[in-house]
């Protein structure tokens, strides 16, 4: 991740499954805020976040960012994120999870993105188990939101948000 993004400091994780990376990066100091649908995934969470010490439950609390903690944000929290956080979000995160999204959802993820700033996004391989969207849907959502594939290797994806490929975009 830093070798794309050596100069971010804030992170979004989208369904961080087993948790481990968000846990990785808020250890080497960033900012991380993390999001799972999953229930008994956002519970094991908790629990590994917690052991750590660096567990901030939004669940229960109001929603604070911090260096090296994480923001254990409820799905019924995050959906309206642009209204709380004024925060500098640098990236989002997706590891072996955006196939698994729904084309509703994948749109109401980027639209979120327009509202904190066009993060650039990171996918870390894109889930095969339970696909529900194609690369291509995505690669043609993101574009409707302003975004590019900008890197492809090694099952590793970078988009990020250009206002005039969105704009060229909307005169087709």
């Amino acid at each position: 991740f830093k070798h794309y993004f050596s100069e971010s400091k804030s992170i979004i994780e989208i369904g961080p499954g087993s948790g481990y990376f968000s846990l990785i990066m808020a250890l080497d100091g960033f900012k991380v805020l993390s999001t799972d649908i999953t229930q008994s995934l956002y519970l094991w969470q908790s629990v590994l976040y917690d052991h750590f010490n660096i567990l901030n439950e939004a669940a229960v609390n109001d929603i604070q960012t911090e260096f090296g903690k994480i923001s254990h944000i409820p799905w019924w929290k995050f959906k309206n994120i642009y209204d709380w956080c004024n925060d500098k979000i640098d990236n989002i995160i997706i590891n072996h999870a955006i196939t698994e999204m729904h084309p509703f959802a994948l749109r109401n993820l980027f639209y979120t993105a327009n509202q904190i700033g066009n993060p650039s996004f990171f996918i870390g391989g894109l889930g095969h188990q339970f696909r529900v969207s194609s690369f291509w849907d995505i690669i043609s959502i993101a574009q409707e939101f302003g975004y590019r594939l900008m890197h492809q290797n090694a099952d590793i994806y970078l988009l990020e948000y250009n206002s005039n490929f969105k704009k060229l975009r909307n005169t087709d």
